[in-house]
């Protein structure tokens, strides 16, 4: 009997923590809700710029070099460090009999062709990265936007101006070259990938 007793004490017990918890977690979410509500509230601020500058013309600007001690003693041609992935088939296990759910899952062609580009040019590429920095990174992150007489390209820290002929207007450039003349210790970094807005 005393321990029948016991054990509905204690059923009784667990029962009221966790009611007890339930609101407690309650309350703390309603807290958490007039929190969201305070953000967004919360007005625009400006503050005072850190330092202003102007770089001279990009198309001044000396070809990226690799900085003293950066080049990697693995440096060398693409070609050279590209290793061989083995065409082991079949990449997925295959089960005898099985077949497609439905014909829907297959991609739809289409007998237009597909319009040819407008114009196609070698840009930037990795090697490039290499040459300047020591490094190549990847994947290479291209990014660029063309404007009315000029494009624009991006290869992860590396940049260069073409006219809309493919013609390099400007050697590659590392983006501290931009804001070296604000003097600022974010200046002189090369962190980053940026992307290009014409």
């Amino acid at each position: 009997m005393k321990k029948r007793l016991a054990l509905i004490s204690l059923i009784i017990f667990a029962l009221f923590s966790f009611a007890y918890r339930q609101t407690t977690e309650s309350k703390r979410f309603d807290s958490s809700n007039q929190q969201s509500q305070t953000i967004s509230e919360i007005k625009p601020q400006s503050v005072k710029a850190v330092a202003f500058g102007v770089s001279e013309k990009v198309s001044s600007f000396a070809p990226a070099s690799p900085d003293e001690g950066s080049t990697s003693k693995k440096m060398g041609r693409a070609e050279a460090q590209a290793r061989a992935v083995p065409n082991r088939k079949p990449f997925r296990k295959q089960v005898e009999g099985a077949i497609h759910d439905s014909d829907s899952a297959q991609a739809k062609f289409s007998d237009a062709p597909m319009p040819a580009t407008s114009l196609s040019f070698d840009g930037l590429s990795n090697n490039d990265n290499a040459a300047a920095y020591g490094f190549r990174a990847v994947p290479p992150d291209t990014n660029g936007d063309v404007g009315p007489n000029h494009y624009v390209q991006s290869v992860n820290i590396l940049t260069r101006v073409f006219d809309k002929s493919g013609n390099a207007l400007t050697p590659p450039f590392k983006l501290s070259s931009i804001f070296s003349v604000l003097g600022t210790t974010c200046s002189q970094r090369n962190d980053g990938d940026p992307i290009v807005l014409y």
